[in-house]
């Protein structure tokens, strides 16, 4: 009988799936179907796009971060992000578009990121649009985040050349990102 109970053992192991290769073809399956959402941190390239939502103004005094004059912005982004190991880094370049709501200033800031897990930062070319005064002004943007790849909290320091009196005129922003990740291969 213990004859009898080995050998239905041996051919149910040998008749029944096995998860390994499965599982390897699922993942070669996966890999081949991009672009598409991603579900999963995979190594490789991804495509972020998202809607942006903060505050921003002047700086503050006295170890404030924000002066009383604060603006509702909102705007979108859109990341290219790789992430080339399980070591935890990652770089790209992003692109975003920021609408300073109540003085209707226009900006759109382009640069490289670079991170490491949950930490980031970005620094980029700056240009600001005022729909009031009818002036375009460019500057550096740089920002520090906290992200998951799908929401961030990040806080940004834009500074922008005031051509009226010939100096840097320094803000503060923060807000909340949300992405849709994309992933576009290894």
């Amino acid at each position: 009988m213990p004859s009898l109970f080995a050998f239905l053992l041996g051919l149910a192991t040998l008749l029944l799936p096995s998860p390994g290769p499965a599982a390897a073809r699922r993942k070669d399956e996966k890999s081949k179907s991009v672009p598409r959402v991603a579900t999963s941190p995979d190594m490789g390239r991804y495509l972020l796009l998202g809607v942006n939502a903060g505050v921003a103004g002047r700086p503050g005094t006295n170890g404030a971060l924000l002066s009383d004059e604060k603006w509702a912005a909102v705007g979108f982004e859109a990341s290219a992000v790789r992430l080339p190991g399980a070591n935890y880094w990652w770089f790209g370049g992003y692109m975003d578009f920021i609408q300073v709501l109540p003085n209707r200033a226009s900006r759109l800031s382009i640069g490289p990121e670079l991170g490491f897990g949950f930490l980031g930062v970005d620094v980029g070319l700056l240009g600001e649009y005022s729909g009031l005064t009818g002036k375009f002004n460019g500057g550096l943007q740089g920002r520090i985040m906290l992200t998951t790849g799908v929401a961030a909290v990040y806080l940004g320091a834009p500074c922008l050349y005031d051509s009226e009196v010939r100096a840097l005129r320094a803000q503060v922003q923060a807000g909340m990102v949300f992405k849709v990740p994309i992933f576009m291969g290894e």
